[in-house]
């Protein structure tokens, strides 16, 4: 009895293991499966991995990027300043200005690359080419032509020694031009007052040139306000106007991101309306009124000042001096302002008080030229205060400046009188 109860323990023992066992394969199946059959990628060799069919991971293609432009190295290497073959090279101020040109170029860099991060490569090729004022058939700062693998930017000198603009701000602007159209092929495409409108915008030109632009426009300010596709020979301010809007309605990077749109070959609308989802019809029209806006604050005194200048057609000197000089006290910064002490200097100098006058004429003309549209005439009446007061050597010196303007009539004056203080 005893060893049929071992037995039967025994092999009720063997046929729960079995059991066991069978109900694990069941339920391990799908994992084990693959002990039995084992199933190769085709092309791999038998040594790879094996991966199961039935758990194989199904293939996830990425969306396709677009690659970034390469890596920018800063590099001075294809920029370069020709000489000056102007017949009046000789000249103090034009000498002094055409001789800073290589350092002005460097600085116009640095600027570039400081206030936007961009500069040029070792693929970026610029000339420099500065020229009489008389050989330029535009009036803007400069001009920037395609030229062999790179550009040229011409560079009329005498607005430069006359201190109406300064060649670092011309030569930043017309770099970053000539960067991006080579960087961006689209940009080649678009309108002048969005090429230009981005050259100002990432320099200091822009705000000298509007200030320009408005003081000497005999119109009232809000008729320099054009339709973009009209803007003719204001392209250049209307387009900075309409990016100075653009970034402050949408941020600082909308513009850096539209360029970026028109970089992979988006035209300018299609980059404008992708980029920032604003169409060219609406951009027009915000552009409009926040230029109307920006005028009209900006030009408030505007009226002032003409009441001023009527003055002293009338020869009402005496009145116009204490209310200019308290106007320019107290509205240093105002866009008028360097105009006001223009005429401020102009009317002590009718007075015969030629020690002020020089005294106003210097201070603004050495610290503050591009604030005033009348630097040329502003170096004229020095030099007859100067010339006045029985020093001729100096008077000669600000006559010879004078004969750099553009102004017919005064250049005639100064060489009148460049006659009579060298007798």
């Amino acid at each position: 009895m005893r060893k049929r109860r071992i037995t039967v323990l025994i092999l009720g023992s063997i046929i729960a293991s079995f059991g066991t066992l069978a109900l694990f394969v069941y339920l391990q199946w799908g994992n084990l499966k693959w002990l039995g059959t084992p199933t190769v990628p085709p092309g791999s060799s038998g040594h790879h991995r094996v991966v199961s069919e039935v758990h194989a991971p199904l293939r996830v293609v990425p969306p396709k990027k677009i690659s970034p432009p390469p890596r920018r190295i800063l590099s001075t290497d294809g920029l370069k300043v020709m000489k000056y073959a102007g017949s009046n090279g000789l000249d103090k101020r034009i000498w002094e200005t055409t001789n800073g040109l290589d350092q002005d170029l460097l600085d116009a860099v640095k600027d570039l690359k400081d206030a936007v991060g961009l500069y040029p490569s070792a693929s970026d090729r610029m000339v420099v080419v500065p020229l009489p004022r008389s050989k330029c058939a535009f009036r803007e700062p400069f001009e920037v032509i395609p030229f062999g693998e790179g550009f040229r930017v011409k560079l009329p000198v005498e607005p430069i020694a006359l201190g109406m603009w300064k060649a670092r701000e011309s030569l930043s602007a017309a770099l970053a031009v000539s960067i991006l159209e080579r960087e961006v092929p689209s940009l080649r495409e678009a309108p002048s007052w969005l090429i230009h409108g981005i050259a100002m915008d990432f320099s200091e030109l822009g705000h000298t040139w509007e200030l320009r632009t408005v003081l000497e426009s005999d119109e009232p300010p809000r008729l320099l306000i054009r339709q973009l596709k009209y803007a003719g020979d204001l392209a250049w301010v209307d387009g900075y106007w309409a990016l100075r809007a653009f970034s402050e309605r949408k941020g600082e990077q909308a513009l850096f991101d539209w360029i970026e749109a028109m970089r992979t070959g988006l035209s300018w609308r299609d980059a404008l309306t992708k980029s920032s989802g604003e169409t060219p019809e609406e951009f027009e029209a915000e552009y409009e009124k926040w230029a109307t806006e920006h005028l009209d604050q900006k030009c408030a005194n505007r009226r002032f000042l003409l009441d001023q200048v009527a003055k002293l057609r009338l020869r009402e000197e005496k009145d116009v001096v204490p209310v200019l000089s308290k106007f320019v006290e107290e509205h240093p910064l105002d866009w008028y302002a360097g105009n006001a002490r223009y005429f401020l200097n102009y009317a002590r100098f009718r007075l015969g008080m030629y020690d002020r006058a020089i005294e106003g004429f210097s201070d603004l003309l050495l610290n503050d030229a591009e604030s005033t549209t009348w630097q040329g005439k502003a170096h004229y009446f020095m030099g007859r205060a100067y010339q006045l007061s029985g020093y001729a050597p100096l008077a000669e010196e600000q006559f010879r400046t004078a004969l750099l303007s553009d102004n017919p009539l005064l250049v005639k004056l100064a060489k009148r009188r460049l006659k009579e203080v060298s007798q």
